[in-house]
């Protein structure tokens, strides 16, 4: 599977339900609402969450180390 695009990919889709939403909310927001209450809404979040944070790791574990040598390299004890 190849994830070379996966970010961009992910952005334009969220860019456009953002603007689907923001251009008629009367209808998204009660249809999100009820997709919410259902069990398979929550499994799919679920699912998509693992499948960033699988994307993910690798940048995130490296990102979270070189800011926490830059905090302490920066600190003055």
């Amino acid at each position: 599977m190849q994830f070379d695009d996966f970010p961009e990919r992910l952005q334009v889709g969220l860019l456009a339900f953002t603007k689907a939403v923001e251009s008629d909310p009367e209808v998204w927001i009660p249809l999100l609402a009820c997709l919410a209450a259902r069990p398979e809404a929550r499994a799919l979040v679920c699912d998509i969450a693992s499948a960033l944070s699988d994307f993910y790791c690798n940048c995130t574990a490296e990102a979270a180390i070189l800011f926490m040598s830059k905090l302490l390299h920066e600190q003055k004890i």
